[in-house]
């Protein structure tokens, strides 16, 4: 992997994350041939125009070497840990792939602010983050500062919280199915209601979902106004 990495740097300098591709398409421009490459390797995309064949030479090179390790066809998920596709305990990830220290760790020392940090195979995710809070904030306004005093206390809870926990059973929950007369009285009041969702109410500057994008709606077993709604159910 850190080969390829190397290679694709070296050769490109550009990296986004996209899908897994391996194309390379050939036009005869002048004397020389200009090399149109997207190649990517679990998530990791190099893209830049070259006149020569030597870079394209040295990845293919490196791909071969590597081959029996790492296939460019198989269309896996990388698996990755909290605070990489979003901030779960701390900051999301940074720490990118083809940064010196993850290519070459032998003559690049790993600098103080990566240190624990996950390797971050999802590409640039804190644009992401930042849109995410920006709309909310933008949505909320003047009361806009409750948007991080959620996220703050959001990132604390799942620290603290999972620690809290007891488990009553060897892996901590039990999966039954439900009685059948509970599904048949739920399904029954779905069919008959589910035309009537309300808005769901969420407090001021809640950060859990985006809310203010993809509004959620919710259907309450205990309105009465709603067919077989209420306390008996």
């Amino acid at each position: 992997f850190r080969l390829l990495a190397l290679a694709g740097h070296l050769c490109f300098g550009y990296y986004s994350t996209r899908h897994i591709l391996l194309c390379l398409k050939q036009s005869q421009k002048d004397q020389h041939k200009t090399h149109r490459i997207t190649f990517a390797l679990e998530s990791i995309e190099f893209t830049s125009l070259m006149k020569t064949h030597h870079c394209a030479q040295l990845l293919f090179s490196v791909i071969a070497v590597v081959g029996g390790v790492v296939s460019v066809d198989d269309d896996e998920t990388a698996s990755y840990g909290i605070d990489v596709s979003f901030p779960i305990h701390k900051r999301i990830s940074t720490n990118y792939p083809w940064l010196p220290h993850n290519v070459d760790p032998e003559n690049n020392p790993m600098p103080k602010q990566y240190e624990d940090m996950p390797l971050q195979v999802l590409g640039d995710r804190q644009s992401v983050y930042n849109d995410h809070l920006r709309g909310c904030r933008l949505f909320y306004g003047k009361e806009r500062r409750q948007c991080d005093i959620y996220e703050y206390d959001r990132m604390l809870m799942n620290m603290r919280q999972p620690q809290s926990m007891q488990n009553y059973t060897d892996v901590g929950f039990k999966k039954v199915r439900a009685p059948e007369r509970v599904i048949e009285l739920a399904t029954k009041f779905w069919n008959q209601n589910h035309y009537n969702m309300e808005p769901e109410a969420w407090p001021t500057g809640n950060t859990y979902i985006n809310a203010w994008v993809n509004p959620t709606y919710m259907l309450r077993v205990e309105d009465r106004k709603l067919r077989g709604g209420g306390g008996q159910l």
